[in-house]
């Protein structure tokens, strides 16, 4: 299998990995928004608690199994370290020829091709280095608050990411989840 043929199969993995972690955690948010809002909601969940305790805690497994595939140090995972691992070892995937025919193959006889390459930023392997360093810091604050599955640190591990969640307040966002009956 070429380099790039490794990088792309590696880069959609780790698509597929990401957008699991996103599902996982914003239907765990908006189950919490939407019962901290709507007081029928809430009743109804006040009916089945051990159903809906089960499924908000198999959204919380499955969000961090899905965060540690994500961050797997392992050589031979497929993660965020085996991408870059790849990309470091394999400049040419990136070269102006290698992005030219990328885009030939995708815009066959498209005119603005050699336009679009002649202005492209060409990463180097210090480019990939320091996304593996920004990686390995956010990879630590992300473990440092999320020990515990609590509320405050999941607020601050997403804020941290820079994700705007939603227009309801941390407290109606983020209640706790270990005892789902709502007052």
């Amino acid at each position: 299998m070429s380099p790039e043929a490794r990088f792309e199969r590696e880069l959609e993995q780790l698509r597929h990995d990401s957008n699991a972690a996103i599902q996982f955690l914003y239907a765990w948010i908006s189950f919490h928004a939407c019962a901290g809002i709507d007081a029928k909601i809430r009743r109804g969940i006040n009916l089945t608690p051990l159903f809906w305790n089960t499924s908000l805690g198999a959204l919380q497994t499955s969000l961090f199994i899905a965060l540690g595939r994500i961050f797997d140090r392992n050589p031979k995972s497929h993660s965020l370290d085996r991408l870059l691992r790849e990309a470091i070892q394999h400049p040419t995937i990136f070269s102006k020829m290698a992005l030219a025919k990328r885009k030939a193959k995708q815009s066959p006889g498209a005119t603005w091709i050699n336009g679009y390459v002649k202005d492209a930023h060409i990463p180097s392997r210090t480019d990939f280095r320091h996304l593996r360093g920004t990686r390995r810091r956010r990879e630590r604050f992300t473990k440092r608050h999320t020990r515990r599955f609590d509320t405050r640190s999941l607020h601050i591990v997403v804020s941290f990411l820079g994700r705007s969640l939603m227009s309801c307040s941390p407290r109606q966002t983020f209640m706790s989840c270990s005892d789902l009956r709502y007052p």
